[in-house]
């Protein structure tokens, strides 16, 4: 079977757009609005006309109405996903509801708009929608390389297996050799393996230096990352006993022999420095080896960064088989270091995204505009002199930002009331920790940021809700997020009460000590608090 050809990446001036909706004076005001970008126009009245344009020709957006008679928006969407998953589409209607929003996300919809349309909001989902399919393409693209290496990996492993059995003289140092290459390909397969999987940049440069430390017997080990400059180097993953020290540090392109190898793309390999006067200079006293091995990172001619490979345990030296080996292994890091910055990319945008719906119900209240970046400032701050691991605190700050998000699914006129809620709006308010979770689990990144929004209002006591959680079944960071949700909340104005001083909001909060919070909590929070109201800086 003949590996699948990459698919041309479009260039964003000439796309083609489909436009779909019932009423031609929203077709026509759609098309007027965009036509100074030089896409490529169509319009359609209905969606199963829509559907009969999509099958005759390729489009790389389709903007679709949500009620429609006959197929409604999210059907048209759902059936093109189906026969072109790459085609961006956004979905457009006058009656926004975060279910409606939640569920054309769900089926695949790449944004939302709503009526009256704000010109330059219209240009920014579009230009956003079209550079999104092709970072997708540009990743379709490295997939396709990356499987296609993995086929070669296979033949090559093949040949090998081959070639033993017809081998018959010299079987010792013949079956060495094969084993060692056996060995090389089956780290090269775990890597292969590895990078498919793993998608945080940090997480992916250490587990490759600790491969090749341990397969390869390196001493120290460092891989630099070029800057969105193009100039400047900087170690961002480290493995030996010298890991911390060079850390962070940086090299300009050209200066050194990292900066040397990124420039010229080509592999350096030095078996001793002692007789290597070019080197010598540079190497003198800083690593007990006498053999190093740099390489550079390189796709499509653009180079990522640098391998530095300094010192065997055994002093033994780098050999050509061994740069060789590391060679085949560079390709596919720095594949895997494009996929990784592509998909922190696509994750940034969906967080904004669900961000951006959170600040625009604040945005609709000026009684609690700025709310959760608030509560976000003042947990992140509590959190860290509690000792909490930077993993976590950045959990916490997401979490933080979200906690609220589950509101979307309340009406306004519940949350902006200024009477006596009844007891059905009682309970509609108690359901946005549980909404908010399954608005922040459609995400399908921040798994640890969900039960911290589902919990952030539980008590100590165990009075609480959703789930009446008690001391310290309730998460830790969640213990956190609900006091700096609540002091925020005493001390903002309210239209049925004035907001509360900073001293009388502290008061409330070591009252409720044992009953709504945890003690240690609100001990800690206070300290932190200091003497005077707690300036709020952005997390």
């Amino acid at each position: 079977m003949t590996d699948p050809q990459p698919r041309e990446i479009p260039p964003p001036s000439g796309a083609r757009i489909l436009i779909v909706d019932d009423e031609p004076n929203i077709c026509n005001l759609l098309r007027e609005l965009l036509a100074s970008e030089a896409y490529v126009i169509d319009i359609c009245l209905g969606g199963q006309e829509a559907l009969a344009k999509t099958r005759d020709a390729v489009y790389d957006m389709v903007i679709s109405d949500l009620k429609m008679p006959g197929i409604s928006g999210i059907d048209l969407i759902k059936s093109v996903k189906a026969e072109s998953p790459d085609t961006a589409t956004v979905l457009v209607t006058g009656y926004a509801t975060v279910e409606t929003a939640v569920k054309a996300l769900r089926y695949g919809a790449d944004d939302y708009l709503t009526k009256p349309f704000n010109i330059d909001e219209l240009r920014k989902v579009v230009s956003r929608g079209l550079e999104s399919k092709r970072l997708r393409l540009e990743n379709h693209s490295l997939v396709t390389k990356l499987q296609s290496a993995n086929d070669e990996l296979k033949r090559h492993k093949n040949e090998l297996k081959h070639e033993v059995v017809r081998t018959s003289e010299s079987l010792l140092s013949t079956n060495h050799r094969l084993e060692q290459r056996v060995q090389q390909l089956h780290t090269i397969t775990k890597v292969t393996k590895a990078i498919t999987s793993i998608l945080d940049l940090g997480r992916l440069l250490d587990f490759c230096l600790r491969l090749l430390g341990r397969e390869m017997q390196v001493e120290n080990s460092s891989i630099m990352l070029m800057q969105p400059d193009g100039r400047r180097l900087i170690v961002k993953a480290s493995y030996g006993p010298r890991a911390k020290r060079v850390l962070n540090k940086e090299r300009t392109l050209g200066d050194g022999v990292a900066g040397w190898v990124a420039e010229y793309k080509e592999a350096l390999l030095v078996a001793d420095v002692g007789v290597s006067p070019a080197f010598a200079t540079e190497f003198s006293g800083q690593y007990p080896g006498k053999s190093f091995l740099c390489v550079p990172l390189v796709l499509q001619d653009r180079t990522l960064g640098v391998l530095n490979l300094t010192g065997k345990v055994d002093g033994g030296e780098f050999t050509e088989p061994d740069r060789d080996f590391v060679l085949a292994i560079t390709g596919q890091i720095a594949v895997a270091i494009e996929n990784a910055g592509l998909y922190d990319t696509i994750r940034r945008n969906s967080l904004h995204a669900v961000q951006a719906l959170a600040e625009s119900l604040e945005a609709r209240d000026p009684y609690t505009s700025g709310h959760s970046a608030r509560v976000t400032d003042y947990a992140v701050r509590v959190a860290r002199t509690l000792g909490v691991s930077q993993p976590s605190v950045e959990t916490l700050r997401y979490a933080s930002r979200l906690h609220d998000i589950g509101k979307l699914g309340i009406n306004e006129a519940t949350l902006h009331k200024n009477g006596r809620l009844s007891e059905d709006e009682w309970m509609m308010i108690r359901e946005h920790p549980a909404k908010g979770e399954r608005i922040v689990e459609s995400l399908g990144f921040l798994d640890r940021a969900q039960p911290i929004v589902r919990h952030h209002h539980e008590r100590w006591d165990g009075t609480g809700y959703p789930d009446g959680l008690k001391g310290e079944e309730i998460p830790f960071l969640t213990r956190i997020l609900s006091v700096a949700d609540c002091y925020d909340a005493m001390t903002s104005q309210r239209p049925y009460r004035a907001a509360m001083s900073h001293r009388e909001a502290l008061a409330e909060l070591d009252g409720g000590r044992s009953e709504q919070f945890d003690p240690a909590v609100v001990r800690q929070f206070v300290n932190v608090m200091g003497e005077g109201p707690f300036v709020h800086h952005p997390a």
